[in-house]
């Protein structure tokens, strides 16, 4: 009786680890392996956007934070068409890697860069986005958490609801908009005043500010066109962040940024700044079509030739 529960526990054991091994191969819910069809429905930006580095060989990539991320890829104008790889709280070193990963045959690349990425909240890490290994594989494949994800990812999709992720690696506005565009002065004024407590505890990286020069490395190093841009702070929001006194600091990033890449487009406090440009009730992120204009009109007719640049000067 005991060898035969034995074996009966073990069968059903096996079976549960291999469904959850299909599941999470057949359903891909990060992406991993790059076989989800039905969408990204959880928190997978990295694993998501590493695969749609790989299936978008030929298209022109964006990089850089939560706010490139809400660019509305498919509004933009340029070279071939466009895959938004923008990760939400992307690090610097983060970026520079993307541009690594980014195929020798995309024929141009758009680097979005914005002030509050260069603190000293997380610690620099030298290889954010290591090889994967067969270990890496089999810890995903065989992952009972995992299932939990591929069943949000299938019942997503089965009730219609918008994926995180549209196919173009943008980010899914729809949900937003409907809680983030509600006008509400008491809230805003809340977001606001919280907005200006974080910018009282940041803490400036100056070492953070040297990986400037790794990724201008890693730009030329590619032989191909490129582009650089300051990510415009919202007009209340940069006024609140120099009232916490770190107006100097964002002087000195800024200066830093324009040293490095003399070409950059410095959109800080242009009028892209002008708070109805952005989200109602989020004054960090500037509206999908927005980005996408303002891409169109001020960075994307401006590429730069790396052949025809200098050597970048120490940070």
């Amino acid at each position: 009786m005991s060898q035969r529960y034995l074996a009966t526990t073990a069968a059903v054991a096996a079976g549960l680890i291999a469904l959850a091994a299909a599941l999470n191969f057949f359903v891909d819910p990060f992406d991993y392996f790059g076989r989800n069809t039905l969408g990204i429905y959880i928190s997978a930006e990295r694993e998501a956007k590493l695969t749609g580095l790989r299936q978008h060989p030929q298209d022109a990539v964006l990089l850089g934070t939560s706010k490139a991320a809400m660019v509305d890829a498919s509004l933009l104008r340029g070279p071939a068409k466009f895959y938004n790889a923008g990760l939400g709280g992307a690090t610097p070193e983060e970026v520079t890697a993307l541009v690594r990963h980014v195929s020798p045959t995309a024929p141009l690349v758009v680097v979005a860069l914005d002030f509050f990425q260069y603190s000293d909240r997380l610690p620099i890490v030298s290889s954010p986005f290591p090889p994967q290994t067969w270990q890496d594989s089999f810890n995903y494949l065989f992952n009972l958490q995992g299932v939990g994800y591929a069943w949000q990812t299938m019942l997503g999709a089965w009730r219609g609801r918008p994926p995180t992720l549209q196919k173009d690696g943008s980010f899914n506005a729809v949900l937003w908009r409907e809680h983030h565009d509600v006008a509400d002065p008491a809230a805003l004024a809340a977001l606001l005043a919280n907005q200006e407590t974080q910018w009282r505890e940041f803490h400036f990286s100056p070492d953070r500010v040297n990986e400037l020069v790794l990724l201008r490395s890693a730009l030329e190093n590619r032989g191909s066109p490129y582009a650089v841009v300051i990510n415009p702070l919202q007009v209340e929001d940069l006024r609140r962040l120099r009232h916490a006194g770190m107006g100097p600091a964002l002087e000195d990033w800024r200066a830093r940024v324009r040293m490095v890449f003399p070409e950059a487009v410095d959109l800080l406090d242009s009028s892209y700044s002008d708070a109805k440009n952005f989200f109602k009730l989020d004054p960090v992120h500037f509206y999908p079509e927005v980005g996408a204009a303002m891409l169109n009109e001020k960075v994307l007719p401006h590429p730069v030739n790396p052949a025809k640049t200098v050597s970048p000067p120490p940070a």
